[in-house]
């Protein structure tokens, strides 16, 4: 009889690191190509036999399901009919985003781990790309910045569910990887999290802030011997407004910094949609993707906003964006610790391209949904 049960826990782990590995398999399919990575999803679960029964038992699978309501009905006159293949593949993502919150479910405490083991692992394979291509360190993600950015996610996970020496080596080891992309948003981002953890937790003492000290001091140390605080300097002290609204009138971005870069693209970005759409285009967008490289609407762009705000803004227009912020904000509510969740969804969508980062949003609702899972019934003893 013990043997039995001695099989069956063997089976059962085997089973967990199987449906890890294939989870994980999808998610770099994912960050290589987004449509892919979409079908793999949508293929896995028989999704209409899955809908009925979790739709109105679990909150962050409705919510999923609401943002896809709201992005196929605000986008469906601007987008179907003037290019119905973007419509329908940015369609499919969302509606892969209900299925893996229906997968999500399922999901352990200890494959959680494993999946970010996997992924640290897998950075580290990748480390000696730095050396061999000479640009900054991304791995297999599109950008050092949608690395960096992602890191939050492992970060958030490992703060709430470690302690100790083994909280402060997976922070540890996350910081090295962040650093290493050389991202200043992405590294702000990282340490406010961490500082906004503890005054949530209330854990706040003279030992803590005396590390805290130290760890800013290392790290300023650190990123003044890298470059990264040389850079960030020079991009804040190069910021002139004036300027960057006359060369945004010239549609002139320059080489001033990717600071000054960002806001002359973003306010050439916000002044072509406000001043020369329509009505209709105002308050419903100019269609879904046509802020995405391939597809863009202006003339002038030659790279993504790098803002998620104005992305949904001119895609969705203003009723479509307000919704869909809004159901986000209601995601990030249903979990445990909501702060940090609203902290590393908004923040890093004023600087990057999360919600269309395939990778980002795949980790962000499994997370959501064990943290959701956790306050309710602590992942079903786990």
């Amino acid at each position: 009889m013990q043997t039995v049960h001695v099989m069956q826990g063997r089976m059962s782990l085997k089973s967990r690191i199987e449906r890890v590995m294939l989870l994980f398999s999808f998610f770099v399919v994912g960050s290589l190509s987004a449509g892919a990575g979409t079908l793999m999803i949508l293929a896995l679960t028989p999704f209409v036999k899955y809908l009925k029964k979790y739709i109105w038992r679990d909150e962050v699978v409705r919510i999923t399901l609401y943002l896809f309501l709201v992005t196929a009905f605000f986008s469906f006159f601007s987008t179907f009919f003037t290019d119905p293949f973007e419509y329908v593949s940015e369609i499919l993502k969302q509606l892969s985003w209900i299925v893996l919150a229906i997968i999500s479910l399922k999901m352990s405490g200890r494959e959680n781990t494993l999946f970010f083991k996997i992924f640290l692992v897998s950075i580290v394979l990748c480390l000696p790309l730095v050396v061999l291509l000479p640009i900054r360190f991304q791995a297999y993600f599109p950008h050092a910045n949608h690395l960096a950015y992602y890191c939050l996610l492992p970060l958030v996970y490992f703060l709430l569910t470690t302690t100790g020496l083994t909280r402060r080596l997976w922070v540890a080891f996350l910081l090295i990887i962040v650093v290493v992309t050389k991202s200043s948003g992405g590294l702000a981002t990282f340490m406010m999290t961490i500082l906004l953890f503890y005054i949530i937790d209330k854990k706040i003492s003279l030992k803590l802030i005396l590390q805290l000290g130290s760890s800013v001091a290392l790290l300023l140390l650190v990123a003044h011997l890298s470059g990264a605080l040389d850079a960030f300097i020079d991009k804040v002290t190069v910021v002139d407004f004036e300027k960057i609204s006359k060369k945004a009138d010239r549609y002139s971005f320059g080489s001033d910094g990717s600071l000054v870069w960002r806001m002359t693209y973003w306010l050439a970005i916000f002044r072509e949609f406000s001043e020369n759409s329509g009505t209709m285009q105002l308050f419903f967008g100019e269609g879904l993707k046509t802020l995405s490289h391939g597809n863009y609407i202006y003339s002038f762009m030659v790279n993504d906003p790098h803002n998620d705000y104005l992305r949904l803004l001119v895609e969705r227009g203003i009723v479509g964006a307000i919704v869909y912020v809004c159901f986000l904000i209601k995601l990030c509510l249903v979990a445990r610790q909501k702060y940090l969740f609203l902290l590393i969804l908004f923040v890093p969508m004023f600087f990057g391209n999360v919600i269309v980062s395939f990778p980002y949003v795949f980790t962000f609702i499994f997370l959501i949904s064990y943290f959701n899972k956790s306050h309710k019934s602590i992942n079903h003893g786990e």
